[in-house]
């Protein structure tokens, strides 16, 4: 979540679930207006079967102008 804070201190990041402020170990996965908007899954499926859900994510540092190392 991130708040305006005016534009001396600009967007300030917070953790809501862990009571803290978003720092460089925080990765950004969405942006939106509220959770509707960046919900990580949306629909219904319908299978035969149970089904299971496997993510994997990976981290790659980039230098301050964006570009990968």
């Amino acid at each position: 979540m991130s708040l305006w804070c005016g534009p001396d201190r600009g967007w300030i990041g917070v953790d809501p679930t862990n009571a803290i402020f978003a720092e460089n170990d925080h990765i950004v996965l969405a942006i939106g207006r509220d959770y509707a908007d960046i919900a990580p899954i949306d629909g219904v499926i319908l299978a035969p079967r149970g089904q299971t859900l496997k993510v994997e994510v990976d981290v790659i540092p980039s230098d301050e102008e964006g570009r990968l190392l």
